[in-house]
């Protein structure tokens, strides 16, 4: 036993005898396995926690590493099964070399002609197939991955159906610019008082697939000519804003709701209370882009993209499975020709049952 614990303590590194270095990582992301990005207390298994895990695996930040004190920070938050196309995050990692961009402190072993490390290889070696490291830069010290960010476009997909997309186009320009959207978004007030945000973006657009598999049949779920994508850029975003946005949309693209009602849900004035209604499913949202100034990022390596071909092929069999199922069963006799249930009668949202005003909420957390 002595022995072993020699020998772990032989092993355990000096950092001082290496660079450390202010960094950015670009990286992508499926969530539908996972319950969000940020790390929680009661559930471990979160992206940012398998990123964390990783980094002590390959020893880029010491094993008692924390956000603090590495400076950790991301880009964007995403709640549960929404994923990222291009999340960043920044914090001090390990470094093989002693000069340039980020340089924090210099190792006493690093030599000059040291290489730097290849950071989204040695990471990708310990994380789950389903997150993937892109590409990273050295960043200045003051450099934040959250703070730092011009702009985030996240995109919704989703299927065309019966839903009016010129008329739901002209409402969602009606998002643009800076309004309050505290009607458009799950309220926290405890943590955020300030509900105005800028929508720099707005669009609807047809999502082309090159790679639509030929399996035949008639299911409406085969068409990818009917597969859109809402495409909004903003400054920032308050927590569902994107998912309570479109779910109203929706309700206009069906004809269930009038235009003008976005124009009325931006008016504090008018509508202090957020009418109840149900946000869109997170799995079809995507965090697309996070853009900063001046930043130039590595090449993505072949074998990074030779991995998401992958996931692409395994996710093109279990539809072909899924699909090959209904093709066995569409002929069955059918006992509900209607459905299970019809939908119920709409009620308009500004007819609905509200929940709490900012005011009301802080003054029932002032009384506790």
């Amino acid at each position: 036993m002595e022995n072993n614990a020699q020998t772990k303590k032989n092993r355990e590194m000096n950092w001082d005898n290496y660079s450390k270095r202010h960094i950015a990582l670009k990286f992508a992301y499926l969530g539908w396995n996972y319950r969000g990005l940020a790390i929680q207390q009661d559930n471990q298994n979160t992206v940012e926690q398998h990123i964390l895990w990783a980094l002590k695996k390959v020893k880029l930040v010491p094993e008692d590493a924390d956000h603090q004190s590495i400076n950790f920070q991301r880009s964007g938050r995403t709640d549960i099964g929404v994923s990222a196309f291009s999340q960043v995050l920044s914090f001090h990692s390990r470094s093989n070399v002693k000069t340039g961009k980020g340089i924090i402190s210099v190792g006493h072993k690093i030599s000059n002609d040291s290489k730097e490390i290849d950071f989204p290889k040695v990471l990708n070696r310990a994380l789950p197939s389903d997150i993937r490291v892109l590409s990273w830069t050295p960043v200045d010290t003051d450099f934040s991955a959250r703070f730092s960010t011009v702009s985030r476009q996240y995109r919704y997909f989703f299927r065309k159906e019966n839903k009016n997309i010129i008329k739901m186009k002209e409402a969602g320009c009606l998002f643009l610019g800076l309004h309050d959207f505290r009607n458009f978004c799950k309220m926290d007030a405890e943590n955020v008082s300030n509900f105005e945000r800028t929508i720099l973006e707005f669009d609807i657009l047809p999502y082309q697939s090159q790679n639509q598999l030929d399996i035949g049949g008639d299911s409406k779920y085969t068409d990818f000519n009917d597969i859109y994508y809402f495409k909004i850029t903003g400054t920032a975003f308050l927590w569902h804003q994107i998912r309570c946005m479109v779910g109203v949309l929706f309700l206009i693209g069906e004809g269930l709701e009038e235009l003008e009602i976005i124009t009325t849900l931006l008016d504090i004035q008018k509508v202090p209370r957020k009418p109840l209604y149900d946000m869109v499913d997170g799995s079809p949202l995507v965090l697309y882009e996070c853009n900063y100034e001046s930043l130039e990022w590595q090449a993505i390596s072949k074998q990074t993209l030779n991995e998401f071909d992958k996931l692409w092929l395994v996710s093109s069999l279990h539809s072909s499975v899924i699909y090959s199922m209904y093709n066995g069963i569409k002929d069955f006799p059918i006992s509900d020709p209607e459905g299970i249930s019809s939908k119920s009668k709409h009620v308009p949202l500004l007819k609905r049952k509200t929940e709490k005003a900012y005011d009301e909420r802080n003054k029932l957390k002032g009384n506790k």
